[in-house]
């Protein structure tokens, strides 16, 4: 038995005849067949970790479309019923409880660029903007209520502590809830008003408020006026 080979491309093609007695001859033609592969270590890594991170991307997509489908299926299912339940229920009492809108500085820290030029309205007084919000804290409250025939002089009752911020917030508020048969009630002019200052009836507050105004620091930077009443509590509110 003999054999030879022809090469015809050192790298793609290659020939090869076999002698099998008897002058049988088998030719096998084999093209196209590289001669090597030659992978380099770094390309693989590389490669490898392309792979990973795309499989990894494609599951978390994959995760999140699923998520996604069956909250919308929940919501879709659960929702009809939970509309259906508040439809039914009756609104008893709405208790709100707001602070101002945006408001100038009560004080001027020396050495800033600015004045009281820059807040026409006056210091610690409700600005534009927050006339602003106001407004629209009401409408949005009369779009809540309004449709339910509540807003009216019967069911409403607002009040305010006695700083001009807070008064015309809630003024701006009835505005923009369309409360024109509603008034503010007259300034509340007691001593303590625990509603308003519920803190001032806090031995603990009363201590670290007390602290905190009698450090060097703030007697520098912060006017305030104080009073002691007849038992020593403290009592301090911002011009």
């Amino acid at each position: 038995m003999a054999s030879n080979a022809t090469k015809e491309d050192s790298n793609c093609a290659t020939n090869v005849s076999i002698t099998k007695g008897a002058g049988q001859t088998i030719h096998i033609a084999e093209k196209n067949v590289p001669k090597r592969f030659e992978f380099e270590e770094g390309w693989v890594k590389k490669n490898f970790v392309v792979y990973q991170r795309t499989i990894r991307l494609s599951a978390a997509i994959v995760g999140f479309i699923v998520v996604f489908i069956i909250a919308l299926i929940l919501f879709l299912v659960i929702h009809p019923y939970s509309v259906e339940k508040l439809e039914k229920t009756e609104l008893i009492y709405v208790f709100a409880v707001w602070r101002h809108g945006d408001r100038g500085p009560v004080h001027l820290i020396d050495g800033l660029p600015f004045n009281k030029s820059w807040f026409p309205k006056g210091l610690g007084k409700l600005t534009t903007v927050g006339e602003q919000q106001a407004e629209q804290l009401g409408r949005e409250f009369a779009k809540r209520y309004g449709s339910r025939g509540l807003l009216n002089a019967e069911n409403v009752f607002i009040r305010s502590t006695n700083y001009s911020r807070t008064r015309n917030t809630a003024k701006y508020v009835m505005k923009g809830a369309n409360l024109t048969n509603v008034t503010l009630p007259p300034p509340i002019s007691t001593k303590e008003d625990v509603v308003a200052y519920p803190f001032f009836t806090c031995a603990k507050a009363k201590n670290i408020i007390g602290s905190v105004l009698s450090a060097a620091m703030m007697k520098d930077k912060v006017r305030f006026k104080c009073w002691w009443s007849s038992n020593h509590s403290y009592r301090a509110h911002s011009r």
